[in-house]
């Protein structure tokens, strides 16, 4: 998987899911498949399919997880994600993708 700090492709398997911690104003737009998102703290969970996106409102640990099937979305960085300095002080939800990744590969 490639992981860069503004932009990252995940795709999601049925019955895995993803966890991205401190992805306030994270973009997430799904690319194939439906997706839910579900932000701690916040009141209603978020259903995206292509074309859509969702932006994540607070630093609540963020989970999404496929819905019936496989699906894809992408993350990208937006204003305030991604932060100046050294590449791990940029994207501290990138850490948990790392994790992720080591799992899936």
């Amino acid at each position: 998987m490639r992981i860069d700090t503004n932009n990252v492709r995940l795709p999601l398997a049925p019955k895995w899911h993803a966890q991205l911690d401190n992805a306030r104003n994270v973009r997430l737009t799904g690319l194939e498949g439906l997706t839910w998102i579900t932000v701690d703290g916040e009141l209603c969970d978020v259903f995206i399919g292509p074309g859509e996106s969702f932006v994540v409102p607070s630093d609540g640990k963020v989970v999404a997880a496929a819905i019936d099937g496989p699906s894809l979305i992408e993350l990208t960085g937006c204003a305030g994600a991604v932060r100046s300095g050294p590449a791990a002080r940029r994207a501290p939800w990138l850490n948990g993708l790392r994790r992720l990744s080591s799992l899936v590969l």
